[in-house]
């Protein structure tokens, strides 16, 4: 085990992890700490809870330490996948500092192993340059018949040439864009120009996938696909995706470190085993105080029964939201779902403020409780005839703009209009029910995330996302309702 650090947080990495034995809900947290000499954990709750432990002393005087895996896993929103997978991630950049206050002189990498929703006991979580990492990665996934691997688009740059990351998401548009306009491929450059095929050369300055799409069929294009696969990794693990995002943007953005760190930081052991017996005094004087409350307060004074019983609660309603609000709890919680999950697929989202629902089709011979089992969940699903429905119920009360700066009703018009143009998407206007409201729908194959990353909604408040499966060409459609001030 050892203590790494990233932006000024202290992560464990290397725990010793454990299940509870058959039967049991949790281990014997006290026979554990007297066997072992651990003294610190965390918990990830799951379908299958794992809890994770190491020494005090190992944590170099640091009072906030975070579990590195809980906190990796909990960001990826993949916790729920019952299957065997690898995350794979870029923990640091060369030139940024290491545990010893000195320069990097190469990036680090790291993956999380999940062998059917717990993280592996045989260095499941694992730090390293990217040649140890891959190294390992191709062990693991021998040893243990990994069946997906997930890969940041940074990681997924230095895995797979651009030849094979282009094939790999030829019906992804929004991942092939952002390779495409962010990544500088000299390679394929070159390439282009040594068949003397330069209209090709407009995809480096503005993106058609339509264009993409006709040089991935020049026989030039195949004979380097075919030159540079990575037959060795594809052949171990069947199922490998890209993510639209890059690692700082997935782990490490200062909103995502400030919210999963806390939830992944480790507690002691010594405090949990004495927690029951704190649990069993608060539970007396809690008793106590809410009698004498009763007989002093609510006994004796109908006025109050009478002022609670009219003060009613506020009604959940369906509002437009916050963008960023709505697109974590519809799109980034439901992610996993966009993959495949194995006889299933996603064939359309529907989310407001109060909840997601979304519907999926299989083609196999499936029974309630394993639509469960490969949902991850078994609350708010229906299953009936290889339909399958699940929602998820929320409140969204977030009605801030995410600009902190807003402008006027015209340059967020004229902005929408060029974003349109830009991207290729459909700006309809609506009249809003209220006058001093503007509604508006985009119609796009774009994801809303990828619109929230350009920025597109920054001004604008989202009341439904819709998503519809294109059976035709694979893709999906969003269809985004919003509105902004007049």
């Amino acid at each position: 085990m050892k203590v790494l650090n990233k932006s000024g947080y202290a992560f464990a990495s290397g725990m010793f992890w454990q299940i509870a034995d058959e039967g049991k809900r949790a281990p014997n947290l006290a026979k554990l700490a007297k066997d072992t000499n651990n003294d610190m954990y965390c918990y990830i709750k799951s379908y299958r809870p794992t809890w994770g432990f190491c020494k005090h002393s190992e944590l170099n005087g640091f009072k906030k330490v975070a579990s590195l895996g809980k906190y990796i896993i909990s960001a990826s929103g993949l916790l729920g996948k019952p299957n065997n997978i690898i995350i794979v991630y870029k923990f640091k950049s060369v030139n940024e500092l290491d545990e010893f206050e000195g320069s990097l002189n190469e990036d680090l990498y790291g993956y999380i192993i999940l062998l059917n929703g717990t993280i592996c006991p045989d260095e499941g979580d694992y730090v390293s340059n990217f040649e140890s990492v891959y190294e390992s990665i191709i062990q693991k996934a021998n040893r243990y018949e990994i069946e997906y691997l997930y890969l940041t688009l940074d990681v997924a740059i230095r895995f797979f040439s651009i030849y094979e990351l282009i094939m790999d998401n030829i019906n992804k548009p929004d991942i092939l864009m952002t390779l495409m306009n962010n990544v500088a491929y000299t390679e394929l450059y070159e390439l282009i120009v040594s068949y003397k095929q330069t209209h090709y050369l407009s995809l480096f300055e503005e993106y058609s996938h339509e264009v993409l799409i006709k040089l991935t069929k020049e026989q030039f294009f195949e004979a380097e696909y075919k030159k540079h696969k990575n037959l060795g990794l594809r052949f171990i693990i069947d199922n490998i995706y890209t993510l639209n995002f890059t690692s700082d943007e997935a782990y490490w953005h200062k909103d995502i470190l400030h919210k999963y760190y806390k939830q992944s930081l480790l507690k002691s052991l010594k405090r949990q085993n004495a927690h029951p017996i704190k649990l069993i005094i608060m539970g007396v004087l809690f008793v106590i105080l809410f009698y004498l409350i009763y007989i002093t307060f609510i006994k004796t004074d109908e006025d109050a029964i009478a002022f609670v019983v009219s003060n009613k609660p506020e009604i959940p309603r369906v509002t437009a939201v916050n963008p960023l609000s709505l697109i974590k709890q519809c799109v980034i919680k439901n992610d996993r779902y966009f993959l495949d999950l194995e006889y299933l697929v996603l064939k359309s989202l529907k989310c407001d403020s109060l909840s997601t629902e979304l519907t999926f089709e299989t083609n196999t011979n499936l029974t309630f409780n394993d639509f469960a089992y490969l949902i991850g969940e078994s609350n708010g699903i229906t299953f009936n005839n290889q339909l399958g429905y699940y929602k998820v119920k929320y409140w969204i009360k977030n009605k801030n703009i995410i600009n902190q700066q807003p402008i006027s009703h015209g340059q967020i018009l004229t902005n929408l209009e060029a974003a349109a143009t830009q991207y290729s998407f459909i700006l309809q206007l609506q009249n809003g029910i209220n006058r001093k409201v503007q509604e508006f729908t985009i119609s796009s194959y774009q994801s809303p995330l990828f619109l929230l990353k350009h920025h597109i909604l920054d001004d604008v408040l989202i009341r439904q996302i819709q998503m519809n499966l294109n059976q035709s060409n694979g893709l999906y459609n969003w269809t985004i309702n919003g509105e902004f001030k007049q």
